[in-house]
């Protein structure tokens, strides 16, 4: 399986919801400007040979993974980093200062990983691969890549320390993780760090942004017109009842010959 071309810059190389990578990891965005490229998120941990397989064949022999841009620690997006980072150990981890902390240390409640066990979304072995010495991303900061800046913005909400990444330039981008979803939907979860009034001000932040993409960690990617997502996302919040998320559906777990298979 290869990674699939957005536009001329940003290719999704992995998603087990699309059957790019292992069924547990989030959508996995890389993008580039000129040689330097940056991964959005790095999927569960699980069975990365094909997630890694499509990142050098975007890549290539002359480019430069220079970030990996991590939204949140849960498993699903921040399980590979160990690996990742194995594999291209030049490149700077970029989360938040409190997720920085849990994808060093996290205890597994601390991960969400207690209540997603418990509820039959990962499987009772999968395993947190915790990997110290991310750089802690203020809030507002600016990082270079090529002729691109990429702003962390501090969105917590779905995490306590969630972060979403605005890319500036001729077609501005969001990459919002589990904080906003196609449509202004959210996902608050009982875990630990999810909270009401976090997203609150989170959605008077990013309502006001002017993004053409929306690029989030599951379902439908936005690639015109994002900004309606956005303000649609703080009408939500406007309101007096809770804003609507993505409905909850059982994942489809491929039998283990299907897998070999692909």
């Amino acid at each position: 399986m290869s990674a699939v071309l957005l536009n001329q810059s940003i290719s999704l190389v992995g998603s087990g919801e699309l059957g790019l990578t292992h069924h547990l990891d989030a959508h996995v965005y890389l993008f580039s400007s000129g040689d330097e490229y940056a991964l959005v998120d790095s999927g569960a941990g699980v069975e990365m040979d094909d997630l890694l397989a499509n990142i050098h064949g975007v890549i290539g022999r002359s480019g430069t993974l220079r970030y990996v841009l991590l939204t949140h620690c849960h498993g699903d997006h921040a399980g590979g980093v160990a690996r990742i980072h194995s594999e291209f150990p030049a490149a700077v981890i970029l989360a938040s200062e409190f997720e920085a902390r849990l994808l060093a240390e996290g205890s597994e409640f601390e991960l969400g990983l207690t209540q997603a066990k418990y509820a039959g979304t990962y499987p009772p072995d999968y395993i947190f691969r915790h990997t110290p010495g991310a750089r802690a991303a203020g809030h507002q900061e600016i990082f270079e890549l090529g002729s691109l800046c990429i702003q962390a913005l501090y969105t917590p909400g779905h995490t306590k320390g969630s972060v979403c990444y605005l890319v500036q330039g001729d077609y501005p981008t969001l990459f919002s993780g589990d904080t906003v979803f196609w449509g202004g939907l959210i996902q608050l979860m009982n875990t630990p760090g999810s909270e009401m009034a976090d997203y609150r001000a989170s959605a008077q932040l990013l309502a006001a942004l002017d993004a053409e993409a929306l690029l989030p960690g599951h379902g439908l990617c936005v690639l015109r017109h994002a900004r309606a997502h956005l303000e649609k996302m703080g009408e939500y919040f406007r309101r007096s009842g809770p804003p609507p998320m993505p409905a909850k559906v059982e994942k489809i777990v491929p039998r283990a010959a299907e897998r070999k298979a692909v």
